[in-house]
């Protein structure tokens, strides 16, 4: 038999005095104040109610099917088919065990139905939509410092490649000017030519890492891709889709290129 839930001496008392206690209103649950004693456990929004939680007291349905369960695999075990009576037998054996799990499932499932449909309801109503909304801003401030550290990739390309310019026609000017004998002029030119290519060096790409506070935000390269040509993509790189080919079969299709489809035997096990 189930056995009731009862409350100890320490929680009665707690329960009488808890008046005492401090009275803290709860944000979340309108005209309903919480009494603050220090023995009393905090109760968060996943608590159960008591009700509930004796639904999974174990109880003599629990106990039965747990034992007819071990009962059964212990016959399965044991048993030996060899003649038309042991045969009935089996499958009287596995009549039983298609039986014993299906009224085990069905306890599970009552058992455990009003604790998902407790956390359904407070993922719904608590965490599901804050969820989602952090989800689209963690999503667009992604894309936003993606976007800005490619504009910056973009613009220190563009200083790296004309100073590279500016340095080349630089050292060539110095060039002609020390084969023309102008020694300062061919001096100043190969000055700006070393100014251009350190300015190109200096263009590096945005930094990988960024601190703030305790906390670093870090950027990596990733290989990604998109499908651009089905019919290009080699056979090794595709997946067979078995439940298509099954719901084939069980259409009436009996010639699939590639396939072999036979008939086999199998046991089903349910009502008449």
């Amino acid at each position: 038999m189930s056995k009731p839930l009862t409350k100890s001496s320490s929680q009665r008392k707690n329960i009488k005095n808890g008046a005492k206690g401090k009275v803290k209103a709860n944000p979340n649950v309108v005209g309903k104040p919480i009494v603050d004693v220090e023995t009393t456990p905090i109760v968060n929004a996943l608590a159960v109610r008591p009700s509930t939680a004796t639904a999974i007291t174990k109880n003599d349905t629990t106990d039965q099917l747990q034992l007819k369960s071990i009962d059964v695999a212990a016959k399965a075990r044991l048993m030996i088919i060899r003649d038309d009576e042991s045969l009935i037998s089996a499958n009287a054996l596995l009549i039983g065990v298609a039986q014993t799990r299906k009224d085990l499932e069905n306890h599970r499932t009552a058992l455990l139905k009003p604790f998902k449909d407790h956390i359904k309801n407070i993922e719904a109503k608590y965490f599901r939509s804050p969820l989602a909304v952090l989800d689209e801003a963690d999503a667009l401030m992604r894309r936003k410092v993606l976007d800005y550290r490619e504009l910056q990739r973009q613009q220190a390309e563009k200083i790296r490649f004309e100073a590279e310019a500016k340095a080349q026609a630089a050292a060539e000017e110095a060039a002609r000017l020390a084969e023309e004998g102008e020694e300062e002029e061919a001096a100043e030119a190969e000055a700006e030519a070393t100014q251009q290519a350190i300015i190109a060096v200096q263009a590096s790409a945005p930094a990988r890492r960024m601190v703030v506070g305790d906390t670093q935000v870090s950027a990596r390269k990733s290989w990604q891709f998109k499908i651009i040509d089905l019919g290009a993509i080699p056979d090794e790189y595709w997946e067979v889709n078995l439940s298509a080919i099954r719901g084939a079969i069980r259409s009436g299709i009996r010639s699939i290129p590639g396939v072999e489809i036979f008939e086999a035997e199998v046991l089903a096990v349910g009502g008449m």
